[in-house]
């Protein structure tokens, strides 16, 4: 059986259609798959079917604190550390697919694993990006050539690009709208 893992470094996994969608995707396919995701009590953990989750526990007085005192760049160093130290008990593992989301979750599983899939769901250039791109992309997965132009501009990587949509897999009938006459279309996380 083939191994996938997934180190999603925020706290809306259960609200990540992308990565539900490609867990459940390669789990159809029979793949064993292992998802690594921060919880700070702000989201419900997600129960995916046959899925092995580890959540990384961070106590949220801790996250309330440093978002008050405008310091969430030591949140992100902290998450990181949390990750990397949760890594390292997997880096004898020997996954066949590795996907690191976003530069956080990317360098993280940079430093365990030689090859990285880098699952790009933020456009953000900043420091991270920096590091994650010295680690160097072997391949990555974004939704459109523009997002990858602002996004890496002009950096080559070795390997492919693979695009995907941000969207949920639909199956069966055609999707019918709601006929109630309110239509809401939303794209992003709704942090309470």
């Amino acid at each position: 059986m083939k191994t996938a893992l997934v180190v999603f470094p925020d706290e809306w996994l259960p609200y990540c259609p992308t990565i539900l969608n490609i867990v459940q995707s390669l789990r159809e396919e029979g793949w064993s798959v292992k998802v690594i995701a921060v919880d700070n009590n702000r989201f419900e953990g997600a129960v995916l079917k046959d899925v092995d989750i580890c959540y990384i526990k961070i106590n949220p007085l801790l996250v309330s604190v440093l978002e008050k005192f405008r310091v969430y760049k030591f949140y992100v160093f902290y998450k990181f550390l949390k990750m990397c130290f949760c890594l390292s008990s997997f880096k004898k593992i020997n996954y066949d697919l590795v996907f690191g989301v976003d530069p956080l979750g990317f360098i993280a599983a940079r430093l365990f694993f030689r090859k990285v899939i880098y699952l790009s769901l933020e456009i953000r250039k900043d420091l991270l990006l920096t590091i994650a791109r010295f680690l160097g992309i072997n391949s990555l997965i974004i939704q459109t050539p523009a997002r990858e132009k602002y996004l890496l501009g002009d950096y080559s990587y070795k390997s492919k690009t693979f695009y995907i949509q941000n969207a949920p897999i639909l199956k069966g009938d055609r999707l019918i709208p709601n006929r109630s006459g309110y239509r809401l279309i939303y794209l992003g996380t709704i942090i309470p």
